[in-house]
C-alpha cells in the first residue's frame, strides 16, 4: 500500500451561504492564463495542437508562454510561443452533430513535462485525466489500466481509444451535470482509483477498470459527505451509460444550436418533487419535476435573448414538511450566462434553488424597484446581486433564516415563504437607506416561535457551511490506493 498525497490547490467561495452546500473552484479548471508567469520574449516557436475525441472546433486554446491559439484546421490550432509550454488548455469548444452539438463542459488539458521533444502535441480526455499527475510513474501506471502506454497517452485517438476517451470524457461531463462542487479533485481521485485497478491488455477490461473504480468512489461514505450533493446523480446516469454504443449516450447531452441547458437543485438537504418554472422578462417558458435527489434540467430557446434579458426560476411543492405553500425563487441575467451552452451550479450557485436564493431574489428585487426602472441591464443584475452579498450579507443571512423558519418548522403564516420574505423585509426606521426584517405584522405568538428559532436556524447555515469545508479539505488530503503490477507492454503500444 501507498499514500499519494493529492496536492489541489483551491479556494473557498461564499457566494451565497448554501444551507449546507459548499462551492469550491480548483486551481486549474478555470484560471487564467494571463496570471501564468511569462517571459517577455518573442514568440518565435510554433506549436500544432489538436484537440480531439472528435475534433473539437472553435475552442480557445491557451499555454503558458504562449499566445493564444488559432485555429487552422478541423480541431487543429497553432500556438506561438517562447518556449515550451508546460500546460495546454482548450476550453468553450464543441463539435459538431447533425443539427446539435457537444459542448466541452470541462477544458482539455496537456501536461507536456514528460513528453519527448516535438512541435505536435494533442489534447484529449485521456492527457486531461493525468494533467495533473506530478510522477512519471504514476502516468504510465493510468495509462497501464485502460489499455495504453507512456506514448499512445499522448497520440492522437485511434479506433481503439476514441470511444475510450469519450467514455472517460462523460466522468467530466457528468460531474459538470450533476454539480459536483469540484471537478479536478473528482477527477483526481478516479484516475487514483483506475490505475489501483492495473493493467489490462482489451478494450472490454479497460471499461472495467473505469466502471469498477467510478462505482468505488461513488459508494464512498466520505466523497458522498464531502461533496453533498450532485454525487448520487453523478452515480445514476454514470450507471446508464450504455458501453456498448458510447457514442449514443453522449447524444443525451447534446444540444440545438439555439438551446441553452440549466440544471440544478431544490435544496435544504435536497428536495424532491418540485415543480420548476423558468420564466423570461415574465413570460414563462417551461416547467419540470425535480427528481427524487432534487435534480432539475430544464432546456430554453434564448434566441431572443438581449442584454436585458431575466431568467426567473421559481419552485413550488406539492407538499414539503406538511406545507402546501413553499415556493423558492432564484434569477439569473444574460451576463452571467454569456456563451456558455451549459449552465450549472459550478458556473451559479442561484441555481440550487432554496431559502438563500430566495432571500437574495428578495433583496435584489427591492433594489430595482427602489431604483425605479422599469429597464434593467444584466450588468446591471449583476452588480446588484454582488452588491447583496457583500454589502448586505447579514440581512441576506437574517432573511434566510427566516424563510428557513418557515419552511423546517411547524410555525405556519398565512402567505407562502417568497410573500413572507416580502413582507417582513422593512426600512429602517432610523436610516431609510437600511433594511431591516420585522415580524410586527404577526400576533405575539407567532413573533414568539419565529424569535426563538430564528437564532438556531441561523447558525445551522453557518455551521453547515464549515462543517462541509472541513469535511472535503480531510477527504482531498490523502487517498489510500493499491500499488499497481506494471507489465512490459499494453494495447497500442508503438
Amino acid at each position: 500500500m501507498k499514500t499519494v498525497n493529492i496536492r489541489v490547490f483551491f479556494s473557498v467561495m461564499f457566494l451565497i451561504p448554501l444551507s449546507s452546500a459548499l462551492f469550491l473552484s480548483a486551481c486549474c479548471e478555470n484560471q487564467s492564463f494571463d496570471n501564468f508567469p511569462t517571459e517577455n520574449l518573442p514568440r518565435t516557436i510554433a506549436y500544432t495542437v489538436q484537440v480531439a475525441d472528435d475534433n473539437v472546433i472553435d475552442a480557445t486554446v491557451q499555454a503558458n508562454a504562449c499566445d493564444n491559439g488559432v485555429e487552422v484546421g478541423n480541431g487543429i490550432y497553432k500556438l506561438m510561443c517562447s518556449s515550451k509550454p508546460t500546460l495546454i488548455r482548450a476550453s468553450g469548444g464543441y463539435y459538431l452533430d447533425g443539427n446539435s452539438t457537444h459542448t466541452i463542459d470541462i477544458p482539455l488539458q496537456l501536461n507536456t513535462t514528460y513528453l519527448e521533444e516535438g512541435n505536435d502535441l494533442v489534447l484529449t480526455p485521456a492527457t486531461t485525466m493525468v494533467s495533473s499527475l506530478t510522477d512519471k510513474e504514476d502516468i504510465e501506471a493510468f495509462a497501464l489500466s485502460i489499455g495504453l502506454d507512456l506514448n499512445t497517452i499522448y497520440g492522437l485517438p485511434t479506433v481503439y481509444s476514441q470511444e475510450l476517451y469519450r467514455y472517460l470524457n462523460l466522468i467530466n461531463t457528468l460531474a459538470a451535470e450533476n454539480g459536483i462542487s469540484d471537478i479536478a479533485a473528482f477527477r483526481n481521485f478516479a484516475v487514483d482509483k483506475i490505475k489501483s485497478k492495473g493493467p489490462v491488455l482489451t478494450f472490454a477490461q479497460a471499461l472495467t477498470n473505469i466502471k469498477d473504480a467510478i462505482a468505488e468512489l461513488t459508494n464512498n461514505t466520505d466523497l458522498i459527505t464531502a461533496f453533498t450533493f450532485g454525487l448520487e446523480g453523478f452515480k445514476k446516469e454514470f450507471n446508464d451509460i450504455n458501453v456498448t454504443d458510447i457514442s449514443a449516450s453522449l447524444k443525451k447531452y447534446a444540444l440545438a444550436q439555439n438551446d441553452v441547458v440549466f440544471t440544478g437543485y431544490i435544496y435544504d438537504k435536497l428536495i424532491p418533487g418540485a415543480t420548476i418554472t423558468a420564466s423570461l422578462n415574465g413570460v414563462i417558458l417551461k416547467s419540470v419535476v425535480a427528481d427524487a435527489n432534487g435534480k432539475w434540467k430544464i432546456e430554453l430557446d434564448l434566441s431572443g435573448f438581449s442584454d436585458t434579458s431575466l431568467i426567473i426560476f421559481t419552485a413550488v411543492f406539492p407538499k414539503l414538511n406538511g406545507k402546501t405553500d413553499i415556493e423558492f425563487k432564484s434569477m439569473i441575467s444574460a451576463g452571467e450566462i454569456g456563451n456558455s451552452k451549459k449552465v450549472n451550479l459550478i458556473d451559479n450557485s442561484s441555481l440550487a434553488l432554496s431559502n438563500v436564493t430566495t432571500a437574495e431574489y428578495v433583496l435584489v428585487e427591492k433594489a430595482i424597484a427602489d431604483k425605479n426602472s422599469s429597464t434593467w441591464t444584466s450588468q446591471q443584475i449583476v452588480q446588484t446581486k454582488k452588491d447583496v452579498k457583500e454589502n448586505q450579507a447579514a440581512l441576506l443571512l437574517d432573511l434566510s433564516a427566516a424563510i428557513k423558519v418557515i419552511v423546517d418548522t411547524n410555525i405556519s403564516v398565512p402567505e407562502n415563504t417568497l410573500a413572507f420574505a416580502q413582507k417582513i423585509l422593512k426600512e429602517s426606521q432610523v436610516t431609510t437607506n437600511t433594511l431591516v426584517i420585522s415580524f410586527d405584522d404577526y400576533n405575539s405568538t407567532v413573533q414568539a416561535d419565529i424569535g426563538t428559532q430564528l437564532p438556531i436556524q441561523r447558525i445551522a447555515i453557518q455551521e453547515d457551511i464549515v462543517l462541509n469545508a472541513q469535511t472535503i479539505i480531510e477527504v482531498k488530503e490523502e487517498v489510500i490506493i493499491e500499488e499497481p503490477v506494471v507489465p512490459t507492454g499494453a494495447i497500442g503500444e508503438n
